[in-house]
């Protein structure tokens, strides 16, 4: 699994591995009605790499430091640091939702299923143009 939080590996190279599966299936699914599937997913995989990223972290201090360099204030990073829950739950915190969000994913180059099903949906096909001289060219 390439989200498994036990991997030895960076973030960047989990997102790197993770775009060529979800280009992949993108381009398999994208002539379905999937706008809210999509969203939902796009959710779901960006709580999975903060969860990754917190387990990276290892320690309380560490995650602290971490959170209060993405813009956290001290209170609340020591507050979700020092937090009993389990990394799952500290990912859907509004804390590290505000310390890793969309904007954060991005700067990381993470594949997004919804916004490239947004432009697929919005664009006109690159054969319209084409297909209607042919058309045109065939009832003449």
């Amino acid at each position: 699994m390439i989200t498994k939080r036990n991997r030895g590996i960076s973030l960047t190279q989990v997102i790197f591995e993770l775009n060529r599966v979800l280009r992949g299936w993108f381009h398999y699914f994208k002539i379905a009605k999937s706008s809210n599937i999509t969203k939902m997913l796009d959710g779901w995989i960006r709580r999975r790499l903060r969860c990754f990223r917190i387990k990276q972290l290892k320690r309380k201090y560490t995650l602290k430091v971490f959170l209060a360099g993405r813009g956290i204030s001290q209170r609340n990073s020591w507050n979700l640091a020092r937090s009993k829950k389990g990394l799952w739950r500290k990912s859907f915190n509004p804390i590290v939702h505000k310390a890793l969000g969309i904007q954060y994913f991005r700067w990381l180059r993470l594949f997004s299923l919804h916004e490239n099903y947004q432009l697929f949906i919005s664009s006109k096909p690159p054969c319209a143009t084409a297909h209607a001289g042919w058309c045109e060219r065939v009832e003449s």
